[in-house]
């Protein structure tokens, strides 16, 4: 690997897997496992709307995927729910992975651990 790019197939345990998670300026924000990066996510979603939906991340194909964890139905007020309806931040991986990098103005990639 050059450059520290990850390459997917190489993985040989998800304990392994790092993700960097970036502001759109450049400015790093976190370097770790996606677990750690998804903790992240809901503590600066919280900081931003005031409430912390439960998120669940997911590594599937390659891609770093951020959505809305089943539980969140339970937990959230249908205000609530609404509102991440709205910010396009929902069960759907794909979808609310988007929704998530438009809200907090974030990307994320996999790098290797020795970063």
């Amino acid at each position: 690997m050059n450059n520290n790019e990850f390459v997917y197939e190489e993985v040989v345990a998800y304990d392994m897997i790092n993700i960097e998670m970036k502001k759109v300026d450049g400015d790093v924000l976190k370097v770790g496992h996606p677990a750690d990066v998804r903790e992240l996510i809901e503590d600066m979603i919280s900081e931003k709307l005031g409430y912390c939906p439960s998120l669940q991340e997911d590594v599937e194909e390659g891609e770093y995927q951020v959505y809305l964890h089943s539980e969140s139905d339970e937990e959230c007020s249908e205000e609530e729910i609404k509102q991440l309806k709205s910010l396009r931040i929902t069960q759907d991986p794909e979808t609310s992975t988007e929704g998530i990098k438009r809200l907090l103005q974030v990307e994320f990639r996999f790098v290797t651990e020795s970063l």
